[in-house]
């Protein structure tokens, strides 16, 4: 039997929750979720982590062996605010240098966990930026890093 796992956008006091509800008992999901920054749990939401594009990014990584939904609509459980417009997927070009960086750390022999926290660093990089890849330049990368910092 496959396990579905819904994602809904929630409003849960004043604050934008992706809420991770699953159709029956998975074992071991309060582990993945509490691997994500900014985590809660809270017995009217159940599981839920910020709505931001790398807690997005870092479920699809975390969840990939189970069956993902994703609601489209925002649900408010108590409060209203505005909602985040987030770019959640990249395009086929960033898709592409985030295979090669993958491949060049696998070839230097990089740990599976150092390649997953390299890969979504470089998903989130993409996800802030509206210039295709080749319009990359170094200074460009120092200053989001500088941001980040």
């Amino acid at each position: 039997m496959v396990t579905r796992i819904t994602l809904t956008h929630i409003e849960w006091r004043n604050q934008s929750w992706i809420q991770v509800k699953p159709d029956r008992y998975v074992e071991g999901l309060s582990e993945i979720i509490k691997k994500i920054t900014g985590w809660g749990y809270h017995k009217e939401t159940g599981w839920r982590v910020p709505y931001t594009k790398v807690s997005y990014i870092s479920l699809q990584n975390l969840l990939q062996n189970y069956q993902i939904w994703i609601e489209k609509e925002k649900h408010i459980i108590e409060t209203q605010t505005i909602s985040l417009p987030i770019k959640l997927t990249c395009t086929e070009e960033e898709k592409l240098a985030i295979l090669k960086l993958i491949e060049k750390l696998t070839i230097k022999r990089y740990s599976p966990n150092t390649i997953r926290t390299y890969k979504s660093c470089l998903e989130y990089f993409f996800m802030q930026r509206d210039k295709s890849v080749g319009e990359l330049n170094a200074e460009e990368i120092r200053i989001f890093l500088l941001k980040q910092s």
